[in-house]
């Protein structure tokens, strides 16, 4: 099972590539770069949208890579320049779609199953993460009073996810 998790997660990653574009790099304090140029994370506010309209999970059910039930998409986090998702904001729901201790969780982009794959796994309109639940719930948390990842925070995000 895991050679065959391994291809899998392999082959979703050369098509992350093909779908996002290539891995942006960091600078040493895990800021995002574009170009060799600092990017900043913004969180969109709901008037506003990213770059691509089908990029804007708001309110869409999180499964994890066992299809479980983590809870929905609160914000989008995008690059500031071309407003390409960088981030989704996951809060965590128990059986009975009830908020749990209001955590949330900063998941990158490439953690997530590209929607052709998810439609054809029948789960359209779910965003499906490629980690369990327990990955997504041990990340670092988002402040209660935040606008956007620091540089620290999505470095180490980053980490947690092994990117």
């Amino acid at each position: 099972m895991r050679h065959k998790r391994l291809g899998f997660q392999n082959l979703v990653v050369s098509i992350t590539q093909a779908y996002i574009g290539a891995r942006p790099a960091y600078s040493k304090k895990g800021r995002l770069k574009q170009g060799g140029v600092s990017m900043k994370v913004v969180r969109l506010e709901k008037h506003e949208h990213p770059a691509r309209p089908d990029h804007d999970l708001r309110g869409r059910s999180v499964l994890d890579s066992s299809d479980h039930q983590l809870g929905y998409v609160a914000n989008l986090f995008v690059d500031e320049e071309e407003r390409h998702l960088r981030f989704i904001d996951v809060v965590p729901q128990d059986w009975l779609g009830r908020e749990r201790k209001r955590n949330h969780h900063l998941v990158p982009i490439e953690a997530l199953v590209l929607p052709d794959e998810a439609s054809r796994r029948d789960f359209y309109g779910s965003v499906e993460l490629q980690v369990d639940k327990r990955t997504v719930e041990s990340s670092p948390m988002l402040p209660p009073a935040f606008e956007a990842p620091n540089a620290e925070l999505q470095e180490a995000v980053r980490k947690h996810y092994g990117q």
